[in-house]
């Protein structure tokens, strides 16, 4: 048995009931008290990234709750009172068929929301602890070429500062969610 696991990098390439089957596999693995450690690429931040995403939300008709979730991260005063807001928000948000062109040419991608993973984790018995965010984009995607290297101290300064701040959640691309069996 294990005290971590960590899956960086791969949850977004694996269908959802093959993550649940993950999750599982990871529960009996892990010691009590043991933790999983899961990187996402944030859906929420097609919510506010004001791109192709956000149509792609709109059309799939998620983007009102995805910013009524990503309201809960930035409004709330604690990660405990972020794991506690997002118990309201939908536990699973309708996935498209194809997404906009990124540069990594796989077949299928998957999105989640910190509270879709936090609610999938939570069937499988953890219980979420930390939601750490990552890749923070201080300018709106459009003009963020035009400005690289302020985007990238900004981004540098919010790592080093806020990597544990639920707050920026819904601006960064990427998150590490921690739960605890």
């Amino acid at each position: 048995s294990y005290n971590v696991i960590s899956a960086q990098g791969f949850i977004e390439y694996i269908a959802p009931k093959q993550m649940m089957d993950f999750f599982e596999v990871c529960y009996r693995a892990l010691r009590p008290g043991g933790k999983i450690v899961i990187g996402n690429r944030n859906r929420l931040f097609n919510a506010v990234s004001m791109n192709s995403y956000t149509d792609l939300e709109m059309a799939l008709g998620t983007h009102t709750a995805l910013a009524q979730e990503a309201m809960a991260y930035h409004m709330s005063t604690s990660q405990a009172d972020a794991f506690e807001k997002i118990k309201a928000f939908p536990t699973a948000y309708p996935h498209p068929r194809t997404h906009p062109n990124t540069g990594v040419e796989v077949d299928t991608r998957y999105q989640y929301t910190p509270g879709d993973l936090t609610h999938r984790l939570s069937v499988a018995g953890f219980k979420g602890d930390t939601i750490y965010a990552l890749n923070f984009h201080g300018y709106p995607i459009a003009i963020k070429e035009e400005n690289l290297g302020m985007h990238t101290k900004l981004a540098k300064l919010m790592e080093k500062a806020a990597s544990k701040d639920q707050r920026i959640v819904p601006y960064c691309t990427t998150n590490v969610i921690s739960a605890v069996k």
